[in-house]
């Protein structure tokens, strides 16, 4: 869960250093942005599982739950953000994460002055084997 979690932090500082690099003249946006908890099958192809049930792993256990489930969303409304993100004329270089269909602040961990950068700069590294 952890991966995941720093993977979507990820998105939201590569969205903020797309910004930077871009400038104000820019003619693109890039954002990241939060379905929510959508009803798929999607944890059961991470080869983690529970023991005696190897296609039920145990954050969709809990996620998909009763626990979470008055949060729960179906196909069309985890959808509905990134449609919004890519039709609506509210977004804009200052707002590069998305959730329930408007802009939201990150986590201020992913605002801090030059972690996006640095994120970015690493990332960069990590592929330029393979450009």
């Amino acid at each position: 869960m952890l991966s995941y979690t720093w993977s979507k932090a990820l998105n939201v500082m590569t969205a903020r250093a797309f910004h930077s690099r871009w400038g104000s003249e820019q003619r693109a946006v890039a954002v990241a942005l939060h379905p929510g908890i959508v009803a798929t099958n999607l944890l059961t192809h991470t080869g983690i599982a529970t023991p005696g049930q190897p296609t039920v792993p145990p954050y969709e256990a809990l996620f998909m739950g009763p626990l979470f489930s008055f949060s729960h969303k179906d196909m069309g409304q985890g959808a509905s953000t990134t449609l919004y993100a890519m039709l609506t004329s509210d977004v804009t270089a200052g707002h590069t994460y998305f959730q329930n269909n408007a802009p939201q602040l990150p986590s201020h961990l992913v605002l801090q002055e030059g972690v996006a950068e640095e994120a970015f700069r690493l990332s960069e590294e990590l592929i330029s084997g393979w450009l």
